[in-house]
């Protein structure tokens, strides 16, 4: 078989068992995905393209096809990480053979250009006002429906983390006063005001006066001892009533998961689109910077975008068969 110093897929054999394997250490699966990236690539070639392994030189892998080859994937559906993943095996080939033949060192570096595909961020979900009201109401206006009601509605109101709702003492509450507030402990042991609406003073005078709280303000009693509230117990029914009204409300875009944190995230996201100053939304976060606040709550509404709109080797003959995947198998792929 004779050799032909341009052909791309001359080195995959030397590149998969020789380079990978001895030289680099790459484990067997590593082997085997880069085995299958070029793989893929050969069976563009062939089918989008109508080339043949033994017509395709390293030359010939610009930047132009890659990019094809890349629309190519798309197009069947795969996802971006995997995209990303069999470029990077061509780009890390293409830097093979040039060590092998610095003639190819430019191939190498054009290609190594091209960008790698952002993975979109996945969009934090937040609560709709419908399913807000859904889950305010769902409760039963019995003594610990009272309780859970009470603590989604501060939940909410407030923005409080979690933990620092479970944290409040009786003492940090401040409700008859003309501006009604909560001493707040957060992160750090940082302290911060937190005003409260008439609202959720309503329905914390009425907790108060159902569970009459001597130090946690909200608790539950274990052995005749009054102890905090626990985070499962408020993640355990928040997810109960959220699946119960899914269940009841099968048109109420609800999402599937709802937990505590939700309710902070969706309260900080509405005041961002009702035009509340990020400096204040970030405030009563409790964020040191406005920078964490704009990159994890403040998500623009459809009104607000619009507004924004508008305004060198020996090599042996080469064999003279026509058959791809046996020649493929010489090349040491599939």
């Amino acid at each position: 078989m004779k050799k032909n110093r341009n052909l791309f897929f001359q080195y995959t054999n030397d590149y998969l068992n020789c380079y990978l394997r001895k030289q680099t250490g790459k484990s067997e699966n590593t082997i085997e995905s880069y085995k299958d990236a070029l793989t893929v690539f050969r069976k563009y070639l062939l089918e989008d393209k109508n080339i043949k392994l033994l017509k395709f030189k390293t030359e010939d892998c610009n930047k132009e096809l890659v990019l094809d080859f890349i629309d190519y994937l798309k197009r069947n559906g795969k996802q971006i990480s995997t995209i990303n993943h069999h470029v990077t095996v061509i780009k890390n080939y293409l830097w093979y053979i040039s060590d092998i033949d610095i003639s190819y060192q430019s191939i190498a570096i054009s290609i190594n250009h091209i960008p790698t595909l952002k993975i979109p961020v996945k969009e934090k979900e937040v609560l709709s006002s419908e399913a807000l009201k859904l889950l305010f109401e769902y409760p039963k206006q019995n003594k610990k429906g009272i309780r859970n009601q009470t603590i989604m509605i501060i939940l909410y109101e407030t923005a409080l983390r979690v933990g620092e709702l479970i944290d409040l003492n009786i003492n940090d509450l401040f409700l008859d006063i003309s501006t009604p507030y909560m001493l707040v402990h957060g992160k750090g042991d940082k302290e911060r005001i937190v005003n409260i609406s008439s609202k959720a003073v309503e329905h914390l005078n009425n907790y108060i006066k159902i569970y009459k709280p001597t130090s946690y303000v909200f608790y539950s009693v274990i052995n005749g001892n009054k102890n905090k509230l626990s985070e499962s117990t408020i993640e355990t029914f928040i997810q109960k009533y959220a699946n119960k009204i899914k269940e009841e409300h099968p048109d109420v875009d609800i999402p599937l998961k709802v937990h505590p944190h939700m309710f902070r995230r969706s309260r900080a996201t509405h005041l961002y689109q009702d035009g509340v100053p990020i400096e204040l939304v970030s405030r009563m976060l409790g964020h040191s910077s406005t920078d964490t606040t704009r990159k994890h709550y403040a998500k623009p509404s459809l009104e607000q975008m619009k507004k924004v709109i508008e305004n060198e080797n020996d090599i042996d003959v080469l064999p003279e068969w026509d058959d791809e995947d046996e020649i493929a198998k010489q090349f040491g792929i599939r």
